[in-house]
């Protein structure tokens, strides 16, 4: 652990890797070599999901099951009761921890590959441009400073998604 940052690693197996998600390949293009290298597209990109909550955790669940395997996840929430019949990772045991590590914890023990980069620092606006594709699905909007910076990114020539509840009217 490094300050508030830490990083799960776990052991990747190109095999495994693709029996896994060889179920996704069929939608991802009209020939075997296009499929594999849209496939490995998403495994290789770089993917911050920023507030892991009910959208976040669920979105970096569903990532990580259809092949991400480069995750950075950052929340400065903590689990409490009222989190455990919506979000991913919530429960008894997880009630006080840090949503951000406990999401990656468990997205690191899906696959027990490389899956999750878990950051809980909420200041590093600066690292955004490292970035392929940033989810910022925190409802509180003062966490989220650097929203003018990710309207410059694109990926696949779209800009980032945007998964706030919050309206932006």
């Amino acid at each position: 652990m490094n300050g508030d940052r830490q990083r799960l690693r776990g052991h990747y197996d190109e095999d495994f890797y693709w029996e896994r998600v060889d179920r996704n390949l069929g939608w991802l293009g009209d020939t075997t070599e296009e499929q594999r290298e849209r496939q490995a597209r998403l495994r290789d990109a770089v993917i911050g999901i920023v507030g892991t909550g009910g959208i976040g955790g669920a979105a970096a669940a569903r990532l990580v099951r259809m092949g991400a395997l480069n995750l950075k996840l950052a929340d400065p929430d903590h689990f409490d009761l009222t989190n455990v019949q919506r979000q991913y990772g919530a429960g008894r045991d997880t009630i006080g921890r840090n949503k951000a590590e406990v999401v990656a914890q468990q997205l690191l023990a899906l696959t027990g590959g490389e899956t999750a980069r878990e950051i809980r620092d909420m200041h590093f606006a600066a690292s955004w441009r490292l970035f392929d594709l940033v989810l910022p699905t925190l409802l509180d909007r003062s966490y989220r400073t650097w929203d003018q910076d990710l309207s410059k990114r694109t990926y696949f020539g779209h800009p980032p998604a945007e998964a706030s509840l919050e309206s932006r009217v």
